[in-house]
């Protein structure tokens, strides 16, 4: 099956596919694994830095999004003073 990614026209007539996050992911934990600079894992992959930076960034600000709750309920005690009032009151 071949892969559906798009495929886009970079300087000097070069075509580069666009990566899946799947790949992003793969690319990326590769990278973390080796000692190489970002620079020479880059040009081994035949990447630019700029792409490494810009998915690395992505992905973390993906993650960010994906556990960081919307709303949070939360259930205060009741403060002293208001339940002292409340017992004064009923008597």
């Amino acid at each position: 099956m071949k892969s559906k990614t798009k495929t886009k026209a970079s300087t000097g007539g070069r075509f580069w596919r666009q990566w899946s996050e799947a790949e992003a992911r793969a690319h990326l934990e590769e990278f973390r694994r080796t000692a190489e600079s970002v620079a020479e894992f880059a040009r081994r992959k035949g990447v630019s830095t700029q792409r490494l930076a810009y998915r690395t960034k992505r992905l973390a600000s993906a993650k960010g999004r994906e556990t960081k709750p919307a709303f949070v309920a939360v259930t205060m005690p009741a403060h002293r003073s208001w339940a002292l009032a409340r017992r004064l009151e009923s008597h």
